[in-house]
């Protein structure tokens, strides 16, 4: 808990990995795809702190977004509106993928 407090309570990891999948199809080739995980929505995962966060990932002008897991940590009737209206703002190039 005291790592989770002190160490990871401020990192935002910003990765760039090119991936080669022979199988996958050709008019995914070059796909950009953004991934955030692990929002833990709460007094100190703020909405400003979120629409910050939301701002790097738009920086990267990503095709799609995929949000995983544990987008609140407790109390999700308490935060979300702010989760919402901060997810709002994320902006792929596509919005869905057929």
């Amino acid at each position: 808990m005291a790592y989770g407090a002190t160490i990871e309570n401020g990192w935002l990891a910003i990765e760039n990995i090119s991936l080669k999948l022979p199988r996958l199809a050709p008019s995914f080739n070059g796909l950009k795809l953004a991934q955030i995980s692990d929002i833990h929505m709460d007094e100190w995962m703020t909405r400003e702190r979120l629409s910050a966060i939301v701002e790097a990932i738009n920086a990267q002008k990503p095709d799609v977004v995929a949000i995983t897991g544990d987008f609140v940590t407790i109390n999700p009737e308490l935060f979300e509106d702010d989760l919402v209206a901060a997810l709002k703002t994320l902006k792929p190039k596509e919005t869905s993928i057929a």
